[in-house]
C-alpha cells in the first residue's frame, strides 16, 4: 500500500473519529440538558419538602408588619458541613402602646394557581420568645433548607400568631444557591 493511501486512511480514521466524538458530546450534552430541563419542569409538589394545601384562616397581629428584605444564599452552619439559606425581614411594632412577642414557630408557603400550599414549617418550638415595645423595628431571619426558595414564583414567610411577608422570586435560580 502506498504511503499517500496509508496517509489517506489515517486522515479519514480521524475525520471518522472526531464526528463520533463530537456527535457522541452533543447526544451527552442534549442528555443533559434533556435531564436538566425534566429537572426544572416537576411540578411543584415533587419538588418541595411539603405541599399541603392552606385551609385554615391564620392569625394575624394588627400591631405587627413584616417586610421581605432578602435571601442570604448558601450560609454554612456553624460545626456542620451544610449550608441553609436564610429569608430576611424587616420586623416593626407599629403600635404606640402595645408589646408584640415574637416566638420562633414559622412555615414557608408558596402560591400555586391561586392557593397558597405550605412547602416548609418549623413546628417546633424552642421556647423562645422576644418581646418588642412599641415603636420597635428589627431585623430578623428564618433559616431554611438550601434552594428552597430556587424557583420563581410567590412565596410568604408567616410568623405564628404574628403575620406575613411575601416575597415574589421574578426567575429561576437554581444553581445560583
Amino acid at each position: 500500500m502506498s504511503s499517500m493511501k496509508r496517509t489517506s486512511i489515517r486522515v479519514l480514521c480521524c475525520v471518522i473519529a472526531a464526528i463520533f466524538l463530537v456527535g457522541s458530546g452533543f447526544v451527552l450534552g442534549q442528555r443533559m440538558s434533556a435531564d436538566q430541563k425534566a429537572e426544572e419542569e416537576k411540578p411543584d409538589w415533587e419538588v418541595y419538602p411539603a405541599w399541603d394545601k392552606v385551609t385554615m384562616r391564620d392569625k394575624v397581629n394588627s400591631n405587627a408588619r413584616l417586610t421581605f428584605t432578602g435571601i442570604d444564599f448558601d450560609v454554612p452552619v456553624s460545626g456542620q458541613d451544610y449550608s441553609q439559606d436564610h429569608i430576611l425581614f424587616r420586623l416593626e411594632n407599629i403600635s404606640d402602646r402595645y408589646e408584640i412577642n415574637v416566638g420562633d414557630v414559622f412555615r414557608i408557603d408558596k402560591q400555586y394557581e391561586g392557593e397558597w400550599y405550605t412547602i416548609y414549617y418549623e413546628p417546633f418550638s424552642r421556647l423562645i420568645s422576644i418581646s418588642y415595645k412599641p415603636g420597635a423595628n428589627v431585623e430578623s431571619k428564618v433559616k431554611v433548607p438550601t434552594g428552597l426558595i430556587a424557583r420563581k414564583g410567590l412565596y410568604r414567610v408567616y410568623l405564628k400568631d404574628l403575620g406575613y411577608c411575601e416575597m415574589d422570586v421574578m426567575f429561576d435560580l437554581q444553581g445560583q444557591s
